[in-house]
């Protein structure tokens, strides 16, 4: 369903409250998307909690200690989302939709890591492996983490195509990519 088609068969009611709840990162954004995989049984606009990770591991928890002062349990509690649709893990079951946070989002990106889990997985097994101390591998690990995520400048971190945490949301809008030919045509349907 197109987007023409959204606002027809909706009267405008969805689009409009993706407006008027997105406005700061609409107009934070620049005009670049960020994107996300969802479950393909999602509405076309569909309101998305962000619900709490229970999943605990060493990156998990060695990402909630770098970011304690930012964010409780930043790494289960965050939205992980993608500046370019050819970073967003492919699953089964899942499409590609268009993220919109709510306004009073927060966000932080690293310009080097367009996948997290991908990404830290092989540097934190090593670093756990070379030190006597797990203690002192996480301090490590930690403290490398706090000083290469900036939370400047949104649309840089968009330009960079790389994985963009957003955090101090319950919640936040997915608009199905393929309901607009572009990204330019869906920011169009919100003026």
């Amino acid at each position: 369903m197109l987007v023409k088609e959204i606002l027809v068969e909706s009267g405008d009611d969805e689009l409009s409250i993706v407006k008027d709840h997105c406005r700061q990162f609409i107009n934070e954004s620049g005009g670049f998307p960020l994107f996300k995989n969802l479950s393909s049984e999602y509405n076309d606009v569909h309101r998305v909690k962000v619900r709490r990770q229970k999943k605990k591991n060493k990156i998990t928890q060695t990402f909630n200690e770098a970011f304690n002062n930012k964010f409780t349990d930043l790494r289960q509690r965050a939205l992980f989302a993608y500046a370019s649709p050819h970073n967003v893990p492919l699953a089964e079951n899942q499409e590609v939709f268009y993220v919109f946070p709510i306004d009073g989002f927060r966000f932080m990106y690293n310009t080097q890591v367009a996948d997290s889990n991908e990404e830290y997985k092989q540097a934190f097994d090593t670093m756990f492996e070379q030190f006597d101390s797990q203690e002192q591998a996480s301090k490590i690990m930690s403290d490398l983490l706090q000083y290469t995520y900036t939370s400047d400048n949104l649309i840089e971190g968009l330009k960079q195509g790389v994985e963009i945490i957003m955090y101090n949301l319950p919640f936040y809008y997915a608009i199905r990519k393929t309901t607009a030919n572009t990204y330019k045509d869906l920011l169009t349907s919100f003026e």
